[in-house]
Order: C-alpha cells, then structure tokens, then sequence
C-alpha cells in the first residue's frame, strides 16, 4: 500500500477548487470530494506505473502521472517517490497545462 500525500500547492489547490464546488452547492463539493478519495484510494493500491498516463510534455528524472477524476475535469499530477505517491498539483484539464511543472526538483525540470 502506498501513502498518497500532497505537496502544499496542491493541498492548497484541492481546497481552493472544493471552496470553489462549495459555493455552487455543498452536495456538489462533496461529490468532488468523494471523487477525489477514490482516485486517492486507487493510488494508495497502487495498481502499477502503466495504470496511469504519463503527461506529456514533461521531461523528469521520474515518470511524472496523471490520475483524472471520474466525474470533473480534474486529475492528480504525482510521480511515485519510493513507497509514496507525490502529489505535485490537482489541475484543471482544460486551464494551463504544466503551470505546475515549477514546482518540480531543478534536477527533474525540463
């Protein structure tokens, strides 16, 4: 089993675009919510590298992943760090692609 955590950009990004469901209608958030856990809980299994695209566009020392949400335009941008999973950003899908690519090691930016 793998512990998934979040980088703080990316907490902050979870609860920016949760505020931001919250104030559409709290069902809503919730189902974002609940939307996200399941993607955390696939991550935390970890079936495997192949499981989930790597994004492109990105050269890094690690395969940098996105695992997209089911039900909203939103993915979880991560790359495997040992038995943890990295979350660099909770993006958007259709807004700035790699805005979050700063947020790399130098050693992994490209």
């Amino acid at each position: 089993m793998s512990f998934v955590y979040f980088e703080p950009e990316a907490e902050a990004e979870l609860l920016e675009t949760f505020s931001w469901y919250r104030n559409i209608g709290n069902e809503l958030a919730r189902k974002f919510l609940a939307d996200v856990d399941k993607v955390i809980a696939v991550l935390q299994d970890w079936p495997g590298p192949e499981s989930f695209p790597l994004v492109h566009g990105v050269q890094a020392d690690k395969p940098i992943r996105k695992a997209r949400l089911k039900k909203f335009p939103y993915a979880l941008i991560f790359v495997q760090v040992g038995d943890s999973v990295q979350t660099i950003a909770v993006t958007h899908l259709k807004r700035r692609p790699l805005y979050w690519k700063s947020r790399l090691p130098k050693g992994q930016r490209s």
